[in-house]
């Protein structure tokens, strides 16, 4: 072992420290540049886009336009909306995961319609922005009163090309 050895063959307090010490310092600047880069501000016009694309997105998704909804993904899209699930993959894989779902309103005919606020971009430097997002979730069945439920975070890869904005996953986690 190199440097000084305490009795039971472990690094002195002195080593341990330095080590230690070292790579807090490494830790501390790697969360620097990272935070740095996540506050990077986003091109007003760009984030414009993409709250009227959500908007657009939640509408279809409201008004059961499963494929529409859908078709907001990349091809090779990624959605995971329920805690414990496997995350849909594919487009094609999405809107059967949808169709699937929704199933279960069949027999209980419920309004939903989910609420987009807080929307964060930040930068990636692969050229995609990380987008976080808080839900809420509004049912309403005729005669009652709404009922929020459940209550999100909205954590979507989002991309713009030249075919407009698209996601390239989204992950919901309930709070």
């Amino acid at each position: 072992m190199t440097g000084p050895v305490a009795v039971f063959g472990q690094p002195d307090t002195a080593t341990a420290a330095i080590r230690h010490s070292t790579q807090e310092a490494k830790d501390v600047q790697q969360a620097q540049a990272q935070d740095t880069r996540a506050h990077q501000p986003v091109d007003e016009r760009l984030h414009s886009r993409v709250v009227q694309f959500y908007a657009r997105q939640m509408q279809a998704l409201d008004a059961g336009r499963f494929p529409e909804y859908a078709d907001s993904f990349t091809e090779d899209g990624v959605f995971q909306h329920t805690p414990g699930t496997e995350p849909a993959r594919t487009r094609a894989g999405i809107l059967a995961e949808l169709l699937e779902f929704n199933k279960k309103y069949e027999a209980d005919p419920v309004q939903r319609r989910h609420y987009f606020s807080q929307v964060l971009l930040e930068p990636q430097d692969d050229g995609t922005y990380r987008s976080t997002v808080y839900a809420l979730i509004v049912r309403t069945r005729s005669g009652e009163r709404p009922e929020v439920w459940p209550s999100c975070v909205v954590n979507d890869v989002v991309v713009e090309g030249p075919d407009g904005i698209h996601l390239k996953s989204r992950h919901v986690t309930y709070d």
